[in-house]
């Protein structure tokens, strides 16, 4: 059977750029718990990785081949029906 990969293809490709924002984002904030030697900058590093994986939408990657499988079903279902 074979099913489009291109809705999780996407949704992996949109979690790689948010995850690359959320690197840069990570960057900076080291760079300023260094320069300002302040161990507070942790609890906004932990948001940032928190909202990049939730952002990311990860449970995309099982859904959609799910949803587009039972689509692919339904169609061989249906060609039967004429």
């Amino acid at each position: 059977m074979n099913i489009d990969v291109e809705p999780t293809a996407e949704t992996i490709d949109t979690a790689a750029k948010r995850l690359r924002q959320a690197a840069i984002t990570l960057e900076r904030i080291a760079a300023n718990m260094r320069a300002y030697d302040d161990l507070s900058y942790a609890a906004e590093a932990i948001q940032e990785i928190l909202n990049a994986v939730s952002s990311s939408r990860l449970d995309l990657l099982v859904t959609r081949p799910l949803h587009a499988r039972e689509r692919k079903g339904q169609s061989k279902l249906n060609v039967g029906e004429g």
